[in-house]
């Protein structure tokens, strides 16, 4: 992401999430079990009306915690 935001011009982001069935490549390099889901991070990014990049991140679903603040935390 700071590689990105460094190199990469753009001007609008978007990220998607969702939480998805493993194919079994994904469920062997994530050493999940049968019944495990990932948690689906896709980005994409855009200069004007053209594409710039996409990316589809899948992570542990129950190893993984995404946390958003808002706001002045010394408020």
């Amino acid at each position: 992401n700071e590689w990105l935001v460094r190199e990469i011009p753009y001007s609008r982001a978007e990220h998607a999430f969702s939480a998805a069935t493993p194919e079994q490549t994904e469920r062997d390099l994530l050493r999940l079990g049968a019944d495990e889901p990932v948690f689906v991070i896709e980005r994409r990014t855009w200069l004007g009306a053209a594409p710039v990049t996409y990316v589809r991140l899948s992570h542990p679903g129950a190893r993984y915690r995404m946390v958003s603040r808002l706001g002045d935390a010394a408020a």
